[in-house]
C-alpha cells in the first residue's frame, strides 16, 4: 500500500497501541514519513522499526 509522500505510513492511535509514549509520537511519524518518502518501508517491518526510533529519541 502506497503512503502519500510527507505522511506516517503508521497512524498515531497504531503507534499508542504499539507502546509509543504520546510524546514521541509526533517525532516518530515524522522519521517514518522520512524513510518511507526515501523508500517505501515493509508494512511488516514498521512496528519493529517505530519502536526502535522511539528508543534513540529522548
Amino acid at each position: 500500500m502506497r503512503v502519500p509522500e510527507g505522511k506516517s505510513p503508521l497512524s498515531s492511535s497504531e503507534l499508542a497501541c504499539l507502546g509509543i509514549p504520546k510524546h514521541k509520537i509526533p517525532r516518530v511519524e515524522a522519521e517514518l514519513a522520512r524513510l518511507n518518502s526515501q523508500a517505501e518501508l515493509d508494512r511488516a517491518l514498521l512496528p519493529d522499526l517505530a519502536r526502535q526510533i522511539a528508543r534513540q529519541l529522548l
